[in-house]
């Protein structure tokens, strides 16, 4: 792979990767919008639209935006926690 390729790739990853800061600012704001909310949960804007757009996920409209609760997402994340079999 070349050295540009790589250099690329790495800046690519690292406009991709949430610094931890950027995380804990999220969890601190109430409302968050679809690409903060795809980065956190680590999805594409895709599915989280497709997920809206079935009603799977909490949200809420504000005119054409849709906006997310935090705190509803971290309860709605709980209630699809897989509980191990032993």
């Amino acid at each position: 792979m070349s050295a540009q390729k790589k250099r690329l790739r790495r800046e690519k990853n690292q406009k991709n990767n949430l610094g931890i800061k950027q995380l804990l600012y999220m969890m601190d704001k109430q409302f968050i919008g679809v690409e903060d909310l795809a980065k956190y949960l680590d999805v594409s804007i895709n599915t989280l639209r497709s997920w809206v757009w079935q009603r799977q996920i909490p949200y809420f409209k504000v005119g054409r935006l849709v906006r997310f609760d935090m705190q509803e997402v971290e309860n709605w994340l709980k209630d699809r926690k897989v509980d191990i079999v032993k």
